[in-house]
């Protein structure tokens, strides 16, 4: 593969890799042998360079089956057990609308070993705020002192995953209006955060346009092993990138493995005409063509790893 072709390719920021590599080092794994096994190069993680997303998803898997932890650089609070995640996905799938997925998924946190946090939301006018919560058997000091000792980073990519899913099980995707955290803003060494991050706040979440929560769910069991499998190649977006090219590719690699959607059902996916979607493509030196090239072959690398 060539350096060009890398470029090209979707990317997260080094940091998370690294937080993904010290969890497995803290398991006994060898984080220098991980890297190594799935084509990683050290020197970009040394010089913060984005890292591909596939190469991030190889290591996911990778670790998964060595420590047998469904949840990976996910906040859980604790250690669920093994299939646990399958489980979750297949008990949610038959939800009617993402409203009650939520529901429906606090009770299963509430009832399964291993976990301590949930996700709740409440309604505030036209908007959804999600927060990480405690579950009923966790006190208010333990949870606090669990997000203390968690890393910036597992939080983040924790509530970018539970948006990332929310659009995988609606079929369309959610951008968050605003970002909270509790601890202050990090020190930066190239990536920016999104100006729509709010730190020192008094909890940990999101905030989205209310209307999603009447969204009918339109997944199927069928589609959780495919789920499963990419996970978390198309689900983790790079926080920095709000480029129309990363939103088309996103749904792009979605839709792997299916037919793939015209220009027109694209656009009206991303509630913008056809005519828009091929202009401002154009802008940022790209187009749909173009798009659905790349993502074809980077699937195509990721099944051959």
């Amino acid at each position: 593969m060539t350096e060009s072709t890398v470029s090209q390719q979707l990317t997260i920021p080094a940091r998370y890799v690294r937080s993904m590599l010290a969890y497995a080092q803290a398991r006994g794994c060898d984080s220098a042998e991980l890297l190594a096994s799935i084509g990683g190069q050290q020197s970009t993680l040394d010089g913060n360079q984005p890292f591909p997303a596939i190469l991030y998803g190889e290591l996911y898997h990778r670790i998964v089956e060595l420590v047998h932890d469904d949840w990976i650089g996910i906040l859980c609070g604790g250690q669920p057990r093994a299939g646990s995640l399958r489980l979750y996905c297949q008990t949610v799938v038959h939800c009617k609308t993402l409203a009650q997925v939520i529901e429906r998924s606090e009770e299963f946190f509430e009832n399964c070993r291993g976990f301590s946090v949930k996700q709740t939301v409440a309604i505030q006018g036209d908007t959804a705020v999600f927060k990480l919560a405690p579950l009923s058997n966790v006190s208010t000091a333990e949870f606090a002192s669990l997000l203390q000792r968690t890393s910036p980073y597992v939080i983040k990519s924790t509530l970018l995953v539970w948006l990332g899913f929310s659009s995988w099980l609606i079929g369309q995707t959610i951008q968050a209006d605003a970002l909270y955290f509790t601890f202050g803003a990090p020190e930066r060494n190239g990536n920016a955060d999104r100006s729509d991050s709010y730190f020192n706040q008094t909890f940990c979440g999101y905030r989205i346009p209310a209307k999603y929560l009447q969204s009918p769910v339109t997944q199927t069991e069928d589609n959780i092993e495919e789920f499963i499998r990419k996970a978390p190649y198309y689900i983790f977006r790079d926080d920095g990138d709000d480029s129309l090219s990363h939103r088309v590719k996103t749904l792009l690699a979605k839709s792997i493995g299916e037919d793939c959607p015209t220009a027109e059902q694209m656009a009206e996916r991303l509630h913008v005409s056809t005519t828009t979607l091929h202009r401002r493509l154009s802008s940022e030196e790209s187009s749909y063509q173009k798009l659905k090239d790349e993502s074809r072959m980077e699937a195509a690398i990721h099944y051959l790893n």
